[in-house]
This record gives structure tokens, C-alpha cells and sequence, in this order.
């Protein structure tokens, strides 16, 4: 019997299988609660605090796997009013399986937000069991205020005999896959490069074995064994000084050889990154990343998720000449029984595994959670596991390959972004944006789709890294990119300007109206090739100057306020701000104001570009998207932001 943790978020109560939960048995709680009775009936209390957003208690319940239950339970809450915030609002509950919410509800199980003052209110929920130990119950008011009580929470198996024998096999099916057995193989010098061991080819030591749990390497002959093997694949990590003759990983079995072609020792590495592709196959731009490798050879290729059509890929992608590796993305998650990723495996083998080139340990991990599906129960917490033992065993420098971001709070963006494990750099894809930050010392970096722009205005495009005497370095590959060859018309009248541009649409309406009329036909006065891209970013104009801001979406070396003569063009002042810029500054006559990706606004002179202040608006920082928006300023009052608005006080001091 599974056991299956059920959380009440908030305000909770939950059931046990044909019985009655005490309510006042908790296994883990957050925020303000308290158990209460009314005369022998117990219930559970919960307050909302005001700076967390979800208060809980945790109750466990038994569960069978592929089962179905009725749940119910009885809430009611006093002045629950939301939040400003985009989130679930009100008392509720939420069965969530890892990561996959398969069914809300508030009062009488509806969709609805439960707010206000009400009485007992009876909620009935009919769901499915998964074959997880990690799905849970919530009870739920996310970023509100009030508090809600529960009783009378009861579980009751609605399963009949038929299906209970169905349920019952499928997850003994499953079950299978994690008996342990015993495996054992060598690791070696495949001399001729066919892939299978022949006399005479010696075994490599020292090459870490793993089960996706256990972590072994192999004695001076080369040989393995792993006593307790689980899981679906074995898989081997390459070391830095030769390459697979054929896959990097084999279905468990007791005995397993893997082949490695051996060459001398490299002190650099190159490698391209696309992310996010979701189409049919690679094709719409697998020629653009040879053409690029062609130029500067690549040691890898790795795919950050979200791949589409995996067969095409799998078909199409072999065209990279270079070892191609897939990180899972949160749609690469099909259902199936065996768990979401069961799908993805078919195709590309192993969800996480590591290898290593020129004294640089790759690892490709995958995120934990699914949108069309949930995970199997025994990814989360065996990848955890493996990656703690494969930090341990690799001290050296690292590189991270994931599909979402860290910036995303979860235990593994923990353990990735914790500086003991040295982790110099994490690539990934999943916000369809193009951005680079520091995050602990850490480069962090993600890719616009390859495809298509991204939602930042970042044109479409991939990465190619660079790892070279202990340093990493990043550059975005454009496929599209636009130069003009139209040349300066000496016969073009000089410039005139009627009233400023000072913003985005000229005006804090954005009407997007000009003053004066344009003589016709237009002819080239001047042109200036700005440092970095700028993409969806237009200039301004005050008081005969031209103020652009440029981005750069590798290590922001070219990301840049700059000022031009609007007479002749010439470059007056160019200041690196160090962060990209994808949107219009804006012009006060003395301060020109400029937004970057990580919620950093800027203000420079406009006389010399010297930064008279800096600051960051905390809701942008550390968030899973950029600050997008351009930013505003109306009668001398200063705004940015997204879909946050904030006001800046012009002179620097803290945000208003």
C-alpha cells in the first residue's frame, strides 16, 4: 500500500481511507494554526500571515495506486479577502501530483474562490489515485487574508472489483522496475571503435557507473559492479579524455559494457545549446547550428527542453555531427502509467546523468514536475539523491544543464546554486526569453527559442559556450540578423527636429503623434552601428540628442546606454550598464532612465552618461521573467515595470 502525502495549504483537513483523519495528527505545518473541538469533534484552525503566502498543515493518508476515492470534508471561513497578486485567492483545495494539479476546487468542490464571511460548507472531490507517494491534498488559501476551519474529513474508495485488479497489476508493473538486482560490466579502450569488447582491449579505471541512484567506478581493470542496481537504465560518466562508441547508457540488466573511444587530453571545450524548440523536428534550425559549429567546432550539443515531436527530433538532430544530449522539459511529460518521462526515455535514454570533457563535469538534470503529465514518484527523490552522490564524487568545476531555470526555487536550484558544489554555470531554457545573470557568483543563462523571437524581443537564436583555462564564456548565435547597405545621401537635407521623443511612443499616452511632417521622399542623413542588438528598443530624442540602449544577451559586455549628435550622428557618450536593455529608455531634459532584464533601473546624465543612480525593484530580481516594460515618466513622476508597477523617486532616492 502506497502512502500518500496529503497537505492542507493554508487552512486544511483531509480523510483517511474509510475513516475519519485526526484531524490533529499532523506530519508538517507552516504559518499560524490551531487545533480546536466542539464538544468530541475535532477541526483544525488556520490564520493567514501577512508576509507568507500559504499557511499549511500536513496530514498523511493511505492510498492505492490507481484507485479511485471520494474525498469530503466540511470548511468555512471568516473575512477572507484577497491579495494584490495574480494567484489563487480565497479557501479551497488542490490535489497536486508532483508538480501536476489535477484538480481545484473551493465551496461545494466548484470552481470558485471561496472569499467572504460563510458558514459550514460541505466539499466533495472525486479523483484518481497516481502511483506516487508524493501527491498531496491542499486545502488552500493562497495570498489572502481571514482564516477557515475543517471537519469531518473522511476518504472512501470508490474502486470496484475489476478495476481494483486492473489498479492493482499496473502498479505492480511499475514496482518492478525498482527490484533490486545485481549488475556488473567493464568499462574500455574500444581500440577498433565496433563497439564491443574484443581481446586484448583494456578496461579504463576509474569511470563512474551509475543506476541513477548508486554511483560505483571502476577498479584498474576497468570493471564495475553495482550489488543492489534499481531503476530503468544504467548509464556511465565519460571521462575527459575520450568519447562513447555508441550510447552512453543501456537498459538495467546484470551485465552491461560500455565502450570509449580514448584520445588525448583537451584543455578546451566548446559547445551549443537550443532550448524550447517545440515543433515537429529539428529541422527549422539544426542547419543553422552546423553552420555555426562548422565555423567553431563544437564538443556537444544539448537540447534544454521542451523539444516537441521527440521522434522527429531524435530523427532530424543527428545531423549536429557532434554527441547531442536532451534535458526534459515541463512538456516533454506524456501520460503513461510507468510516469510522465516514460516517453522522453524511449527516445534519449536517462532524465539526468553527467559526463565530462577538457576538466569540466557536465550534468543534465531534469525538472520535477509536468504539465500534460506527472513525473513517476521515483524521479524526484532518486535524482536528488544521485545528484547529492555525484557532487560529492566530481569536486571540480561544473556546468548545469536544465530545462527550467534556477531561478526557479526549487530543491535541486538549491543544491545547483549552493557554492560549496562549484557550479560555475547553469544553461536552460523554458521563459522563451534570451538573458544572462549572476546569481551567488553563478552564471546563469538562458535561450530564446531557436525557431522563433522570444517573448523579451530577443530574436530567435541558440548559445554556444566556451570553457578555456578554468573560465566559461557564453555568446547568443542570431540566426537572423540585419545589415543595411543603404548608404548616406549627401544630398539629404540636414536634420530638424520639432518637439522631443522622449519615451516609448513619444508621451506617456503613447499616442505616438509627431509635431512635424516629414518631407518626402525620405532620404539617409546618417547612420551609427550600435555595440550589442537593438531589437525591440527605439530611440529617443531631447534637446538635439539621440539616447538608444542596446542588449547583449551573453555576458553583457555590449549592454549599453549611448548618445548620439542627432545633427551628425556622432557618438557623444556610451556607458555599459552590464545588463541587457530590450526596451525604450526615457528622458527627463537631465536624467535619461533606462530598465534592464533583472529589474535594475538606471539613471545617467544625459550630458556625459556618468550613472547617477541604480536601483533594483525586488519584484524583478531574482524572478522567473524579466522586467520587459518600457519605463514612464509623467509629470515628473517616474514608473517601471511589468506586470508590477512601481514608482521611482527621479533623484535616486528608495522606490516611492
Amino acid at each position: 500500500m502506497k502512502r500518500i502525502v496529503i497537505a492542507l495549504l493554508f487552512v486544511c483537513a483531509a480523510a483517511l481511507s474509510a475513516l475519519d483523519i485526526d484531524l490533529h495528527k499532523y506530519r508538517v505545518r507552516q504559518g499560524k494554526y490551531e487545533f480546536t473541538k466542539e464538544g468530541e469533534e475535532k477541526m483544525v484552525k488556520i490564520y493567514s500571515l501577512p508576509k507568507v503566502r500559504s499557511c499549511y498543515v500536513t496530514f498523511d493518508v493511505p492510498l492505492q495506486p490507481f484507485h479511485r476515492y471520494e474525498l469530503s470534508f466540511e470548511m468555512r471561513g471568516n473575512n477572507i479577502t484577497r491579495r494584490p497578486s495574480k494567484s489563487l485567492f480565497g479557501g479551497g483545495v488542490t490535489f497536486n501530483a508532483l508538480g501536476k494539479i489535477i484538480y481545484r476546487g473551493s465551496q461545494h468542490g466548484m470552481w470558485k474562490h471561496a472569499l467572504g464571511t460563510f458558514d459550514w460548507q460541505k466539499v466533495v472531490i472525486k479523483f484518481k489515485a497516481p502511483n506516487t507517494k508524493e501527491a498531496y491534498l491542499c486545502c488552500e488559501i493562497a495570498d489572502a487574508d481571514g482564516w477557515v476551519e475543517f471537519r469531518r474529513a473522511k476518504l472512501v474508495d470508490l474502486t470496484g472489483e475489476k478495476e481494483k485488479k486492473a489498479a492493482d497489476k499496473a502498479a505492480e508493473n511499475i514496482n518492478k522496475v525498482f527490484n533490486p538486482v545485481k549488475v556488473s560490466g567493464k568499462v574500455f579502450d574500444d581500440a577498433n571503435g565496433n563497439g564491443k569488447l574484443d581481446a586484448g582491449e583494456k578496461g579504463i579505471a576509474g569511470v563512474q557507473v551509475s543506476d541513477g541512484l548508486n554511483i560505483v567506478k571502476t577498479d584498474a581493470s576497468g570493471v564495475y559492479t553495482i550489488d543492489k542496481a534499481t531503476g530503468k537504465f544504467l548509464f556511465a560518466v565519460k571521462p575527459d579524455n575520450g568519447v562513447f562508441v555508441g550510447k552512453h547508457y543501456a537498459v538495467l540488466a546484470d551485465k552491461v559494457n560500455f565502450a570509449v573511444k580514448l584520445h588525448a587530453p583537451r584543455k578546451k571545450a566548446v559547445f551549443y545549446s537550443v532550448n524550447d524548440s517545440e515543433c515537429g523536428a529539428a529541422d527549422p534550425f539544426i542547419g543553422q547550428v552546423i553552420s555555426a559549429a562548422k565555423k567553431v567546432p563544437g564538443d556537444f550539443l544539448v537540447h534544454c527542453g521542451d523539444i516537441g515531436n521527440q521522434k522527429g527530433h531524435l530523427d532530424s538532430m543527428t545531423r549536429a555531427e557532434m554527441p547531442v544530449h536532451y534535458a526534459i522539459g515541463n512538456h516533454d511529460f506524456y501520460k503513461d502509467p510507468a510516469g510522465g518521462e516514460t516517453r522522453f526515455e524511449k527516445h534519449f535514454g536517462p532524465v539526468y546523468y553527467s559526463f565530462n570533457v577538457a576538466g569540466l563535469h557536465c550534468i543534465v538534470v531534469g525538472y520535477l514536475g509536468g504539465v500534460d503529465a506527472a513525473p513517476s514518484p521515483q524521479l524526484g527523490k532518486r535524482q536528488i539523491e544521485w545528484l547529492k552522490k555525484d557532487f560529492a564524487l566530481n569536486p571540480g568545476p561544473k556546468v548545469i544543464f536544465r530545462h527550467h531555470p534556477m531561478r526557479f526555487n526549487d530543491v535541486i536550484a538549491k543544491m545547483v546554486l549552493d557554492p560549496k558544489n562549484n557550479v560555475v554555470a547553469t544553461v536552460s531554457g523554458h521563459t522563451h526569453a534570451a538573458q544572462t545573470r549572476l546569481i551567488n557568483g553563478i552564471i546563469t543563462t538562458e535561450g530564446a527559442p531557436p525557431q522563433m523571437a522570444a517573448v523579451d524581443h530577443a530574436p530567435r537564436g541558440f548559445l554556444r559556450g566556451v570553457w578555456e583555462n578554468g573560465k566559461i564564456s557564453f555568446e547568443i548565435i542570431n540566426p537572423v540578423v540585419w545589415t543595411s547597405k543603404a548608404a548616406v545621401d549627401k544630398s539629404a537635407e540636414p536634420v530638424k527636429t520639432g518637439a522631443d521623443w522622449a519615451q516609448f511612443r513619444r508621451s506617456a499616452d503613447r499616442n505616438g503623434i509627431a509635431d512635424t511632417r516629414l518631407k518626402m521622399p525620405l532620404k539617409l542623413r546618417w547612420k551609427f552601428k550600435a555595440p550589442g542588438y537593438i531589437w525591440a528598443s527605439s530611440p529617443i530624442i531631447s534637446k538635439g540628442k539621440v539616447f538608444a540602449a542596446t542588449l547583449d544577451d551573453a555576458m553583457a559586455k555590449n549592454a549599453c546606454v549611448l548618445a548620439l549628435d542627432v545633427k551628425t550622428g556622432k557618438l557623444l557618450w556610451k556607458t555599459v550598464v552590464g545588463v541587457s536593455i530590450k526596451h525604450t529608455p526615457a528622458v527627463d531634459g537631465k536624467r535619461v532612465y533606462a530598465s534592464g532584464v533583472d529589474g535594475t533601473v538606471f539613471a545617467l546624465d544625459v550630458n556625459n552618461g556618468k550613472i547617477l543612480w541604480k536601483t533594483s525593484i525586488p519584484y524583478y530580481a531574482n524572478r522567473s521573467d524579466g522586467l520587459y516594460g518600457p519605463v514612464t515618466w509623467y509629470e515628473n513622476r517616474l514608473f517601471a515595470g511589468g506586470d508590477h508597477l512601481v514608482e521611482l523617486d527621479p533623484n535616486g532616492k528608495n522606490p516611492a
